[in-house]
């Protein structure tokens, strides 16, 4: 039997997506991730379990509180323009 962790005890496959979750579309390497975590266990494809973990990694990643300064970093030395050299005269 399936493993269940919600007080309904209900398997992932058989619930429904909470209202107001939007769809993760997994990247390539979300993709690899969640393959690779099926072939550690075994099966030739991910199943559901494998893709929801590789979604969730996923969205976590996106949300990085680092990631997210080394952009606005990046961003912030790009955005501030010397002035060219014909009006520095």
């Amino acid at each position: 039997m399936a493993k269940t962790t919600r007080s309904d005890g209900k398997p992932p496959w058989e619930r429904k997506r909470p209202a107001g979750a939007k769809k993760t579309t997994l990247t390539a390497s979300s993709r690899a991730k969640a393959k690779a975590r099926a072939r550690k266990a075994g099966r030739k494809y991910p199943n559901l379990v494998d893709n929801m973990r590789a979604a969730a990694e996923q969205r976590s990643r996106k949300k990085s509180p680092a990631r997210a300064a080394r952009t606005t970093s990046a961003a912030r030395k790009t955005s501030t323009k010397k002035p060219s050299a014909s009006k520095r005269r």
